[in-house]
């Protein structure tokens, strides 16, 4: 859950700072107060559009911070973003001239890498941003963890996987003389710039971490100066004070032997302090004061990330040395393994095209079981008139690392139109609803923990209003929803209520977030109900819709 949001500067916010609630949180307030201005500056800190125009006028630059509590995190989440901690702190500025800097835990992190981090922690519902719901790719794969496909879908991978390279060894031995040199030459170039660079899992880190103390390395050296002087060097040290106090105290062991335990006791002490001396001695020899060293680090980050951006990092640049060794191998075997590596490879694609096959058929029974959740949802919600579909299509001759279908949400809102793909739905108002009856049916299979909704409300009201309050408030069980309303059906089931206002800061206009409780909450309902605040029926009609 996102636990604390701390924003400067950003468009009409000064500075703010929000703690929001585990579970349903929701943002209220006039319109044009704001409230979508902090879930672009949420969508911002995960690596959303940056551009100059967002720095508040006057100031050099914004910041936006979340503190996230990664403990409650899906285990799978975890692993894939490698936490070891139970917080992870995400931190973007941006400069007036446009520049940007993002950090994940205190680490610098490349704008792309942030926003694929994003897209695992926050799914954003509104009218105007991009949803990732609507990408089919993402459709295919939620419907495959509705069906519960995710073994099936790794399997398919690594058949797919060993398929190409099959048909690449293939491949390579039907070349021609000419052309399997050709080939051959480029694979070794290739090879070469990636081994040239002499890639190790861990190194970047491991410069990272030593910079600091070389960009240190002279306040290092006087402190462990000063500390061997404290120690063992200068006259009154506590080696010598040690060595003094257990001569005389050896002299008095010789006249009562009862201090012969105190002597021993002092000797460990003395000996300690010129070990600990000789231990920082060892790293004041060790320790670089040469501005030549640093830069060579900072090369050599450099030349990390070019040998590694083609390919996506250290890791797959590593992988796909081992790929081209492979391809070297089988262009080098010539014609000698050409009857073998034919069998293997149409082994390879049978099996695969069985799995693909089956698999398909697995996708359809799901497609049809999550049609039928769906719309059930969507009876509740305004749209009972509505048909959705799920259209598997089946393309043996594209046979894929997912299997040989693609998927697509179709859905037609009203009677009499036909159904079309819900990336090309026209209502933003019915289109906030079918991803909310989406997110319903699909609430165990998404694994993204914090969902945000931006006037889902649009267009609904009554009895509608309540069931996308109740369908909201059943999403925040074991995730975080935080949702924009203008409706006090929806506001009232929150369990985190939340005031955004504009509000003149000498002569300029703020924005300012408070979060209500008790009497403030009740006269905000009241309000939002068409009432004034301090009205009798308007506070009781808030209140029975509180309880």
């Amino acid at each position: 859950m996102l636990k604390t949001l701390r924003v400067k500067n950003f468009a009409l916010v000064n500075a703010v700072d929000i703690e929001f609630a585990p579970g349903f949180n929701v943002l209220t307030g006039e319109t044009g107060a704001g409230k979508s201005i902090l879930l672009e500056a949420i969508g911002f800190l995960l690596g959303g559009r940056s551009s100059a125009s967002l720095v508040r006028t006057g100031a050099q630059g914004l910041s936006v911070e979340g503190v996230f509590d990664a403990a409650a995190f899906p285990e799978e989440l975890r692993r894939r973003l490698e936490l070891k901690t139970p917080s992870l702190v995400v931190r973007r500025e941006l400069d007036g001239q446009g520049r940007t800097r993002a950090e994940w835990n205190g680490r610098r992190l490349p704008v792309s890498e942030l926003a694929a981090l994003g897209e695992s922690l926050v799914d954003f519902q509104s009218q105007n941003e991009h949803q990732t719901l609507l990408k089919p790719a993402l459709q295919l794969e939620l419907l495959d963890r509705y069906a519960g496909l995710e073994e099936r879908r790794r399997e398919i991978r690594g058949l797919y996987e060993e398929c190409r390279r099959l048909e690449a060894e293939r491949d390579g031995a039907r070349l021609s003389a000419e052309e399997r040199e050709r080939r051959l030459e480029l694979r070794r170039l290739e090879l070469s710039a990636i081994e040239s660079a002499r890639l190790r899992p861990g190194e970047e880190r491991e410069i990272e971490a030593a910079i600091p103390l070389l960009k240190h390395a002279e306040k290092a050296a006087g402190l462990i100066d000063a500390a061997r002087a404290h120690l063992s060097e200068e006259e009154g040290s506590a080696a010598s004070r040690l060595s003094a106090a257990l001569k005389s105290v050896a002299e008095l062991a010789r006249i009562d032997p009862g201090f012969e335990a105190l002597a021993a006791a002092l000797e460990p002490a003395r000996a300690a302090a010129e070990e600990a001396s000789r231990t920082l001695l060892g790293h004041r020899d060790r320790l670089s004061m040469d501005p030549g060293k640093l830069d060579a680090l900072y090369g050599r980050l450099d030349q990390i990330a070019r040998a590694a951006k083609r390919y996506g990092g250290v890791e797959e640049a590593l992988k796909r040395a081992g790929e081209i060794a492979e391809e070297i191998a089988a262009l080098e075997c010539g014609d000698t393994r050409q009857e073998e590596l034919d069998r293997r490879a149409a082994e390879s694609r049978r099996r695969l095209e069985r799995v693909a096959e089956e698999t398909h058929q697995k996708r359809l029974q799901a497609a049809r079981k999550l049609e039928a959740e769906v719309l059930r949802e969507l009876q509740g919600l305004g749209l009972a008139e509505s048909r959705f579909s799920v259209a598997i299509t089946m393309d043996p001759e594209h046979l894929g690392s997912t299997g040989s279908d693609s998927a697509e949400f179709m859905i037609a809102a009203n009677p009499g139109e036909p159904e079309r793909p819900l990336r090309q739905t026209a209502s933003g108002g019915e289109l906030s609803r079918v991803a909310l009856a989406l997110k319903t049916a699909l609430s165990g299979a998404d694994g993204v923990p914090i969902l945000v909704f931006d006037e889902v409300d649009a267009g609904v009201g009554g009895a509608v209003a309540r069931a996308v309050g109740r369908k909201l408030l059943a999403l925040s069980s074991g995730r975080q929803v935080l949702c924009v309303t203008h409706l006090p059906h929806i506001a009232s089931m929150a369990e985190a209520h939340f005031s955004v206002r504009k509000v003149r800061e000498g002569p300029r206009t703020a924005v300012t977030v408070e979060r209500l409780d008790g009497e403030a909450r009740v006269k905000a309902l009241a309000v939002m109900l068409g009432g004034e605040d301090r009205s009798e029926a308007g506070r009781r009609h808030a209140k029975e819709l509180l309880t």
